[in-house]
């Protein structure tokens, strides 16, 4: 476990000085991401996608070009093309999770380096999103890397780069399109533009739930009806939580909100937060599919938020965020399930 707490503190040490000297900034974000992504290149057995390890092209080709509709899409086209490059040039586990975690945390690092307190997007950030989902689940990784990368795209107003990148979420992970709505209707400025995106993400909605029950209803069975144990989620109450208190801080400030110019996006994941956490309770596996994609409201927002407080305020509220993330992952780490997947951690090499 000491491990863990000390991937957690460097970087955001690294990160804590270079924002507070203000002195190699490129230098200091450029070292976090190459200790990071050494992490999740060489990490061994680590994460709860060990069976993707044992890829072939075979998988690829009975996909993608054995084509079947009854079938598709069991396997996200993306992810698999990653897995086959990294069987074609024997590059092994460590490949794919290179490739993975490079998008992620380019993704990651351009959508926090610019905020004023980028060391504690970071820290909260490293937790459930870096050590669990992008290690335990490469597919969301990815996607969510890729959404990252929408948002900066959507600030830098590149809209060409922020469609491509929304291509690429969905093809790293099915459920990632869910975010495309989101990130568009922040774009459409004319309400009957709004009224035709409301209709089209209606009809997909309708389409994808069409699809489900009547051709492929694999994952109405896994995710609904006939949960696997090894599928159940006892976190989803406490992840859709965590979002949904962020959502409800971003309404209860949102004069102070609209000084940043994504502030639509957040405005809108925020709205989707809330209504998780209900779902929750109903549907733990979906809302949990889904809320891994919204979730960045927790290390974007809650930053943002502590710059409201005059600075002996604004210390206090730091020390208390960080002090509940600590905790909450320190519990997962001890009394998680699947625990046994992330601790004790190893390298590959070792």
């Amino acid at each position: 476990m000491i491990n863990y707490l000390i991937f957690l503190t460097l970087p955001t040490m690294i990160a804590y000085f270079s924002n507070y000297k203000q002195e190699y900034k490129i230098q200091s974000w450029l070292l976090i991401f190459l200790f990071l992504l050494f992490l999740s290149t060489f990490r061994y057995l680590i994460g709860s996608d060990q069976g993707d390890y044992h890829f072939t092209f075979m998988q690829y080709y009975y996909y993608f070009i054995d084509f079947k509709v009854s079938t598709f899409p069991n396997y996200e086209f993306l992810y698999s093309t990653i897995e086959m490059i990294a069987s074609k040039l024997k590059l092994g586990f460590q490949g794919v999770n290179f490739f993975c975690a490079a998008v992620y945390l380019s993704g990651l690092i351009l959508l926090i380096k610019n905020e004023k307190t980028n060391w504690l997007c970071l820290f909260l950030s490293l937790p459930y999103f870096y050590f669990a989902v992008s290690w335990g689940y490469l597919r969301q990784g990815l996607a969510l890397g890729f959404i990252f990368l929408s948002i900066y795209f959507y600030k830098k107003k590149s809209y060409f780069l922020l469609f491509s990148s929304l291509i690429l979420s969905a093809l790293s992970h099915k459920f990632a399109i869910i975010f495309a709505p989101v990130l568009v209707f922040a774009l459409v400025k004319k309400n009957s533009q709004k009224i035709l995106l409301i209709i089209l993400s209606i009809i997909i909605i309708l389409g994808i739930s069409y699809y489900v029950i009547n051709i492929n209803d694999a994952y109405l069975r896994q995710f609904i009806t006939e949960v696997p144990e090894s599928y159940t989620s006892k976190g989803a109450i406490l992840r859709s939580s965590m979002s949904f208190i962020v959502a409800i801080l971003f309404f209860s400030s949102l004069k102070f909100m609209r000084q940043y110019e994504d502030y639509k996006i957040y405005f809108n994941i925020s709205l989707i937060a809330t209504l998780l956490l209900p779902l929750s309770f109903i549907f733990p596996i979906p809302a949990t599919r889904i809320g891994v994609f919204f979730g960045l409201i927790q290390f974007v927002i809650l930053p943002r938020l502590v710059d409201k407080f005059d600075n002996y305020k604004r210390k206090i509220l730091i020390a208390f965020i960080m002090g509940i993330y600590l905790f909450v992952f320190l519990l997962w780490l001890n009394y998680s399930p699947q625990k046994e997947l992330w601790v004790p951690f190893r390298f590959s090499f070792q």
